[in-house]
C-alpha cells in the first residue's frame, strides 16, 4: 500500500474530530486550502514528508505516525479512499482468476496501488512482470522483470495484443502475445528462448495489457 494513501487515511481520521477543515488547519498551523487540496486530492495533491512531520509535531505525535496504519478505523478509511486513477496491483494467481473474483475483490486484498495515465475502469488491475520470457532482445515492445503492467479485462483480445491468460490447469496467469496463424491462436513470448504455445480450449483470457510502467525501486 502506498505511503501517500496511508497518510491520506490518517488525515481523514483526524478531520473527523474537528468541526471543520479550518479548525483543524488552525490547530496544526497549515493553510486550510492546502489541507483541503490534500483531502480531495486536487490536481493529484498528496501529503509529502515535510507536511507529515509538521502534522506530527503539531499534534504531539511520534515521528513517523502519519506513515503507519493505526487500527481498524484507519485501515477501513484507506480501503475506501483509494485515489481516483489508481488501480490495484495484484498477484499472478489473482490475475489468473480475475474474471471470477473481480466483482468481489476488496481494496485491502491488493498488494499495492499504482497511478495510471489511462482511463481506468472499475475492474482494471495491474501486475508486476516476473521472469524474462517477455524481454524482447531486439527492442520495443519489451516487458522486463519488475515492470508493472496495467491490464484492462473488459477489452476483447485481438491478434497482436499482449494478454494475461491462464490455461492447462495452471494456477497463475501469464503474460504473452496473442497471435493467429492459419486460423489457429497461439501465445507468443517475446524472448525467442521460450516456446510458442498453442491457445488451448480451456484458456481463460483475463485482460489486455494497456500500459507498462517501470519503477527503479
Amino acid at each position: 500500500m502506498e505511503i501517500k494513501t496511508i497518510r491520506l487515511a490518517n488525515l481523514l481520521e483526524f478531520l473527523k474530530r474537528y468541526e471543520s477543515i479550518k479548525e483543524f488547519a488552525d490547530k496544526v498551523g497549515i493553510a486550510p486550502a492546502y489541507i483541503s487540496q490534500i483531502k480531495n486530492q486536487a490536481d493529484g495533491r498528496a501529503m509529502g514528508s515535510n507536511t507529515a512531520r509538521r502534522l506530527e509535531k503539531a499534534l504531539n505525535l511520534q515521528d513517523g505516525y502519519m506513515d503507519q496504519l493505526h487500527g481498524e478505523s484507519v485501515s477501513s478509511t484507506v480501503c475506501s479512499s483509494v485515489p481516483k486513477g489508481q488501480v490495484p496491483i495484484i498477484s499472478w494467481a489473482q490475475a489468473g482468476n480475475w474474471p471470477h473474483i473481480a466483482d468481489h475483490f476488496q481494496p485491502n486484498e491488493a498488494k499495492d496501488y499504482i497511478a495510471t495515465t489511462m482511463q481506468a475502469q472499475p475492474r482494471t488491475y495491474a501486475v508486476r512482470v516476473e521472469g524474462d520470457s517477455m524481454v524482447n532482445p531486439t527492442g520495443w515492445p519489451s516487458f522486463p522483470e519488475g515492470m508493472i503492467i496495467i491490464v484492462e479485462p473488459e477489452l476483447d483480445a485481438a491478434p497482436g495484443d499482449f494478454v494475461i491468460v491462464r490455461q492447462n490447469n495452471d494456477k497463475e496467469g501469464t503474460l504473452k502475445q496473442l497471435i493467429k496463424d492459419s486460423g489457429r491462436y497461439y501465445l507468443k513470448p517475446l524472448n525467442p528462448r521460450y516456446p510458442i504455445l498453442e491457445l488451448l480450449p480451456d484458456a481463460l483470457i483475463c485482460g489486455v495489457v494497456r500500459e507498462g510502467i517501470m519503477r527503479l525501486k
